[in-house]
């Protein structure tokens, strides 16, 4: 089991995102500018490249599968949810 967190910086600022929603950010063009080094200096991009660096190290080589669980706990009214 490994956990994940998201949106730290804006967190800390009490704030959904810095300079644009993280969530958004997980797009297969986004995945390639990671994997060719491309991604931008900005917050949720550095963020990002944490990420994925952490989940590229995670990826089972044996065959086998992963799953990947995304839990959001929302700044809105609303509960929280997972896709």
């Amino acid at each position: 089991l490994c956990v994940f967190v998201g949106n730290r910086a804006a967190h800390a600022r009490g704030q959904r995102y810095v300079e644009r929603d993280l969530n958004r950010a997980f797009t297969e063009a986004r995945g390639e500018a990671w994997r060719r080094g491309a991604l931008g200096g900005e917050a949720e991009d550095r963020e990002q490249r944490e990420i994925l660096d952490l989940l590229a190290e995670r990826v089972p080589r044996d065959g086998s599968r992963a799953v990947l669980l995304d839990l959001h706990c929302t700044s809105g009214g609303g509960p929280p949810f997972c896709v």
